[in-house]
């Protein structure tokens, strides 16, 4: 049986568990205001990348169901003639 569990965790691999991450308390409050204001900069600046990249995409064209609609018309005309 252990056998088949060196076969998975091979091919699976391993991940850490609760235990072994650090749970202590953060006793400086001034290290978390700047890590929260950083964290508000931080999400500033990719809200402005963001409206940048997404200002130079091409808008696409809303005339498709026109279209599909007018080639199935002339279509089912052309199986009815």
């Amino acid at each position: 049986m252990s056998s088949r569990l060196r076969a998975y965790e091979q091919t699976m691999g391993t991940a850490e568990t609760w235990e072994t991450f650090d749970a202590s308390p953060v006793s400086n409050t001034s290290a978390i205001a700047g890590e929260a204001e950083s964290n508000a900069e931080t999400r500033k600046r990719e809200e402005k990348e963001d409206r940048e990249l997404f200002s130079g995409l091409e808008k696409p064209r809303v005339r498709y169901d026109v279209e599909v609609g007018t080639k199935l018309i002339v279509y089912t005309g052309k199986l009815w003639s």
